[in-house]
């Protein structure tokens, strides 16, 4: 462990070179797949910009529970139904799953797609839960 901080000291230019490259090829992942955010900025982004949210989650976990108002696109359907999102395409479009992880690849097809406002709900429908959102039930 000592050697390790002598090292980082000694090529600190090295080290934060490193840093700085992992963080720029973070932040262009995430543009390329949207934007993340909470679900509290999630909720004003629809609230407040008219936007829908789209859950990726299969037709039995989204009976489960959902949040009101969100459309569900299973993700093993969700390239042969992309048409079906044309009519939002000048809405800011709020992508949920599970637990945040299935939305990248969904929000990368869409952003292929030239949908101009891509967001990917951090933490997915377990994460709103938690934050006391409700949910509705089918």
């Amino acid at each position: 462990m000592e050697l390790f901080i002598e090292f980082l000291g000694r090529e600190w230019a090295l080290v934060g070179s490193l840093m700085i490259l992992i963080a720029l090829m973070i932040f262009n992942d995430s543009r390329r797949s949207g934007t993340m955010v909470s679900p509290q900025i999630a909720s004003g982004i629809v609230n407040k910009k008219d936007g829908v949210f789209i859950d990726v989650r299969e037709a039995k976990d989204f009976r489960t529970g959902h949040v009101a108002g969100s459309i569900n696109i299973p993700f093993s359907k969700f390239r042969d139904t992309l048409s079906e999102l044309e009519k939002y395409r000048g809405k800011p479009i709020v992508l949920i799953c599970k637990h945040g992880q299935t939305t990248g690849a969904a929000g990368k097809m869409l952003v292929a797609a030239d949908f101009p406002e891509v967001y990917r709900m951090t933490g997915g429908i377990t994460e709103w839960e938690n934050s006391r959102f409700p949910t509705v039930k089918k």
